[in-house]
Order: structure tokens, then C-alpha cells, then sequence
């Protein structure tokens, strides 16, 4: 599977969790299979055993208290800004992220569809972005888009872990993690060109 495919398997997988189907699921477990090696996922269950643990672990996902956050501006400081009250504060929805995430989709012509409820700095609209970014912009700017908003994954597996997401979860929010870097790697070694695999 080529990077800009992966990225718009996790924009959906992450988008729409409640519809992934199994060739989707296939897929992120072949990918997670390519990248044991680096200790990046769990211990894989079968397709047909993921399957159901992915519609149990997705409970974490729907609206409520003890829910499990996609968005970036909840795991960093909801604003850098000197002298204003929530500066440094973590936790909240909507913030400086997803801030910048608006002017920058802006700036290329897209509007979120609000029908799906997505954050601009959620975590499928920013793996939709990577990988229109993928298909028409320099490493370069591929590099510094990750490195600005998809760097926050760690937290994420940290608090999928404190909050006891199952296996099929877990593997989904490693496959992301190992896929950032993977992406990070080749564009850093691929002297600023575009990718189209």
C-alpha cells in the first residue's frame, strides 16, 4: 500500500470508525504485520477477531465522559498566547491547533464537512490533509505539516492505555504512529520531492 492510500485509510478509519469494513481492517493489520519488526504494534489479532474487538473498542470513541479524544488541540496547550488565561492549559477542545488547521485549510481552498462532527485538528481531518499533501506538495512541507500536527500521537497511545482500549484500537493508534514516521523518514530522504508511490 503506497502512503497517500494509508493516510486516507486512517482518515477514515479514524473518521468513521463505526463503518470500517473488513477489507479496511486487512489492510491496517497487513501494515501493522510490515512494521512488527520495529516493535510498533501489538501482538495483531485475526482479521475476523479484530473485527469485533474494533466495534467494542470503538465505545471509546462515541460521545461521553470517559470518551477517548481524536483531537489534537486536547492533547497540547490550547493556547500559546502571553497573557491570556487558558495559555498552557491541556485538555480542552478546539483550540490553537485547531486554529491553524482552519487558516491552513483555507489556504488551499477546503472547507471541513461539518456533517460528520470532525475538528479541523481531528485526528481524520489531519491524515485526510496528509494525504492530500502526499499528492501535491514537497517533502518539505510534509515533514513540517507532521511535525506540527501529528506529534502529539504519543499522548494519544498514553491515554488510550490509561483509558484500557482493546487490542484492535491499540493496533490502529500504533499503525498511525509508526505510519508518521515512516512518512517523516522518506521525506526527509527523498531531497524535497514530491511522493507519488
Amino acid at each position: 500500500m503506497d502512503l497517500v492510500d494509508m493516510a486516507y485509510l486512517l482518515a477514515d478509519m479514524f473518521g468513521s470508525p463505526g463503518e470500517l469494513s473488513s477489507e479496511q481492517a486487512g489492510r491496517i493489520l497487513d501494515y501493522c504485520d510490515r512494521s512488527k519488526s520495529l516493535n510498533t504494534c501489538e501482538a495483531n489479532p485475526e482479521l475476523a477477531e479484530f473485527m469485533n474487538l474494533w466495534f467494542a473498542d470503538i465505545d471509546l470513541l462515541a460521545q461521553g465522559d470517559n470518551t477517548l479524544s481524536l483531537e489534537e488541540s486536547v492533547y497540547k496547550p490550547w493556547t500559546t498566547r502571553n497573557n491570556h488565561p487558558l495559555k498552557g492549559v491541556t485538555g480542552l477542545s478546539y483550540g490553537d491547533s485547531a486554529a491553524h488547521m482552519e487558516k491552513v485549510l483555507s489556504s488551499f481552498g477546503m472547507t471541513l464537512d461539518h456533517r460528520h462532527g470532525l475538528t479541523p485538528d481531528s485526528l481524520s481531518t489531519l491524515f485526510e490533509f496528509l494525504g492530500f499533501l502526499l499528492e501535491n506538495r514537497p517533502a518539505n512541507e510534509i515533514v513540517t505539516f507532521c511535525r506540527d500536527h501529528l506529534d502529539w500521537l504519543d499522548n494519544l497511545r498514553d491515554k488510550a492505555i490509561e483509558k484500557k482500549a482493546g487490542a484492535a484500537l491499540m493496533s490502529a493508534i500504533m499503525a498511525a504512529i509508526f505510519f508518521v514516521e515512516e512518512v517523516v523518514y522518506k521525506m526527509e530522504f527523498l531531497d524535497g520531492q514530491t511522493v507519488k508511490e
